[in-house]
This record gives structure tokens, sequence and C-alpha cells, in this order.
């Protein structure tokens, strides 16, 4: 392209030689001489050889010019200022304040009509106008008055300054994590304190609901996979994995069970047919059982599709529960734990993270940094201890003679304490009121003054 626009103005005529030359990817804004127009349309298409490059053009009309999202306008004094473009089917239809997308999307909506009227419209008085306009079209999108002021108050704080290299080295990368309305907003603000970055994706879309590129693949014919051939005899059901086609080894399975159908015993040969292993637990349930397989059934009973296969040998098995067993209880269980208010937890957990941790690591580093050489010093004195002569004076008590301290514990007791009482009995008992009249002093005589 940049060859055919640099061959075409060098080769271009004098009558309809362009005097402005503006190009981005495909389109093109040109000024030249009033009515040469079509000429150099033509010139321009003659230049690719191949033919396959054709160009058109649009007329100024009215004094205005639309090209990419802005508006040419020719003013009186022949100056240009310049608007917003909008084509006439524009229906003024944007994101959905109700819809379920993060907050950060729809203030971006606003942020981003509003950045554009600001960076194309060049006079004050269409900015208004401009201005005034988004605010009307997302109004009736449902965005409230309180998002307009948020994007405003952001737009007021200081740009912040891309992150140094240290720093870009000190976060710990990204996650992306699908969006649920209440769960990804907590989840963002934990991951941040833990310096993780986070985007968000949605989790259903048109996209998914609606485009399916490749045609459904029948059961029979996909790989990886786990399945179920039920018993028609009894309640049990093989469960089996296999990383061929379900169909293949389902055949696999058919052609073992007719084989032994088809198989006439003795009775001494069969003995011995139940005692041998089959190939696989199948043939050997037909065999012990008599039983009949449901081969129909089992070809809708695919379970799931395995990438990473299992350990076959762990996987396929009889289960002995029954198909249709009533699982409304275990539904029931999961469904309250789902529904659970989970806001205490969150709040204990907001706590715990947020908790102030600075001194308990400050106390952690002085225990660790302590220096502990003399108590060790004194541990291994305590423990080098000759201990020999304690060890004697405990054998010595040990082995002491109690016989005389306990003949003089026992005099103790049995002695005749009726004195002792007498005299403690006379002893409370006495008159005291002579001994407090001798401890008390004689009053003072009387002094007379003349």
């Amino acid at each position: 392209m940049e060859w055919l626009e640099q061959e075409a103005i060098a080769t271009a005529p004098i009558t309809c030689k362009p005097k402005l030359w503006k190009r981005y990817v495909d389109d093109v804004a040109e000024v030249v001489r009033r009515g040469a127009q079509q000429e150099l349309t033509d010139h321009l298409n003659s230049i690719d050889p191949t033919g396959n490059i054709q160009f058109t053009y649009e007329e100024e009309k009215e004094g205005t010019l639309p090209f990419l999202d802005t508006l040419l306008v020719r003013k009186e004094d022949g100056t240009v200022k310049l608007l917003v473009y909008r084509k006439s089917t524009h229906t003024d239809q944007y994101l959905n304040f109700q819809s379920h997308h993060p907050l950060h999307q729809k203030l971006g909506v606003i942020r981003t009509l509003l950045d554009r009227c600001n960076t194309v419209t060049t006079e004050d008085q269409d900015k208004e106008q401009e201005t005034q306009h988004v605010k009307r079209a997302l109004t009736r999108c449902g965005y409230p008055q309180w998002a307009f002021n948020k994007v405003e108050q952001q737009k007021k704080r200081p740009k912040q300054k891309e992150l140094s290299t240290k720093q870009q080295e000190k976060t710990k990368g990204m996650v992306t994590i699908p969006y649920i309305k209440g769960v990804t907003e907590p989840l963002e603000r934990v991951f941040r304190k833990h310096g993780i970055a986070t985007a968000v994706k949605p989790k259903t879309t048109l996209r998914s609901l609606l485009v399916h590129p490749k045609d459904k693949q029948e059961d029979l014919a996909k790989t990886d996979c786990v399945y179920r051939i039920p018993c028609q005899s009894c309640d049990q059901v093989y469960i089996g994995e296999t990383g061929r086609t379900f169909g293949t080894r389902l055949e696999e399975h058919k052609k073992e069970a007719n084989n032994i159908d088809a198989t006439r015993y003795t009775r001494s040969q069969k003995k011995l047919a139940l005692k041998e292993e089959k190939k696989s637990a199948v043939t050997d349930h037909i065999a012990r059982n008599n039983c009949v397989i449901d081969w129909e059934g089992a070809k809708s009973s695919l379970l799931t599709r395995c990438r990473h296969r299992v350990n076959q040998d762990c996987l396929p098995t009889w289960c002995h529960r029954r198909v249709n067993q009533d699982w409304s209880s275990l539904l029931t269980r999961y469904r309250r734990h789902v529904n659970r208010d989970w806001s205490s937890l969150l709040t204990r957990y907001r706590r715990h993270v947020n908790q102030d941790w600075s001194s308990l690591l400050t106390r952690c580093r002085r225990h660790v940094n302590q220096d502990w050489s003399s108590l060790l010093t004194r541990y291994r004195r305590h423990v080098n201890q000759d201990w020999s002569s304690l060890l004697t004076r405990y054998r010595r008590h040990v082995n002491r003679d109690w016989s005389s301290l306990l003949t003089r514990y026992r005099r103790r007791v049995n002695q005749d304490w009726s004195s002792l009482l007498t005299r403690c009995r006379r002893h409370v008992n006495r008159d005291w009121s002579r001994l407090m009249n001798r401890s008390r002093p004689a009053p003072p005589s009387p002094v007379s003054i003349r």
C-alpha cells in the first residue's frame, strides 16, 4: 500500500495532484482542486497492475466531511474544527449497567467516550454539547449519576508512574479468573494485598451459547472417555475407561460376551471356565452369574472425557450400588453448602489477613537472634556436674532408721494433754481487771496559776 501511495502521488497529473494527503490504513483524507475528484480516482485505480485495489471517494457536503470517527467542519472564516462523527444508523446503545460485567468495565465505557470527546473536539462549546450527549445516552442504558462522578474523580488523580524494574520483580505475576458477581471482587482484593495482579474474563458469553464451529461428535466416536455398561438382569454396573473410541471398546465387550454364549461346555469344563479370569470384568460377570447385558443402554452411557488418563487397574470395576439410587439427600446437603452465607467467614479471614503482625515478627526475630551461649554453658555445667555426693546423701536419707523418730511422734500423740488444757482454761477465765488497773497511768495533778 505504501508503494502504491508513493507511486500514485509521484505520477499524478498536475491538474489533479492533491494538495493534502492523509491516510490511515485504507481511509484517505485529501484536498484537490474542485472538479478533479473523478480524474484523481481514475488515476489511483490505474496504478495497481492487478486491479485488485480500487478507490472510491466521498465529497464534502454542506461544509462537512467525515473521516474515521471525526467530522471535519469548515467554518465561515476558512478554518476547520473537529467534531465526533456518528453515522445516521447509530443507536447510542452501549453496555447496559445492569449486565453481568465487572464495575471497572462499565466505568471504562464512560471514560472512553469522555476521553474521545476531549481528544477529538476542538472547541469548548462543542465539548460541552458532546459531554451532555454522552451522559444522556448512557443514562438511557441505566448508568447512575455516581458512576459519572467517580470517573471524574479518577480523571483528576495524578497518573501513576511506571514501575521500576525492582518493583516489577516484586510482583508475583497475574491470574485470570472468571467474573462472578459478589465473589470475584473480594478475590481481587485478596490477590492485590499479596502482590498478584488479576484479570477478569466472562464466564458465559453469547459466542459460547450460540456459536458452535464444529459439529457435535457422537458418543461412540469419542476417545479418552469413561463409560458405563449396565446389567439387565441385576442392579450392577460396570465402569470402564479407554483411550480409543468408545464404539470400538464396546464392540470388543460384545464380541467377548457372544463368544461365551456360543461356547458349549460340559459340567467339568464349565467349572474350570468359571475359575478362569477373562479379559474384562463384563465377561466374568456374564459367565459366573449367567446375566444379560443391556448393550443398547450402554451406547448412551458415556460418563465423561478424561484427557489425562488414569491408571487402568484402579478404574474398571463393577459398581454394586443401584443405578437408580436416590441422590436427593446428597443434593440437598450440597445446595445447603453452596447457598451458605460465607460473609462471616470472609470477614474473619480479612481481619486475620489485615492484622498487624509486625510486633509478633519483632519478638520472633529477637528470640531467634538472642545470645543463647550463656544458657547453653549453664546447661552443660549442670549436665556435667558430679551428682555422686547428692546421690550418697539421698541414699543415706532413704536408708536412715526412722524408728526413733516414729517412737517420739507416738509418745507426743499419746501424751496426756488434760493438764495443759486445764491451765489454758484457768488463764482464759482469769480476772484481768487488777492487771488492767495497774497498767493504767495515774491522772495528772491539778495545776494552779496565780
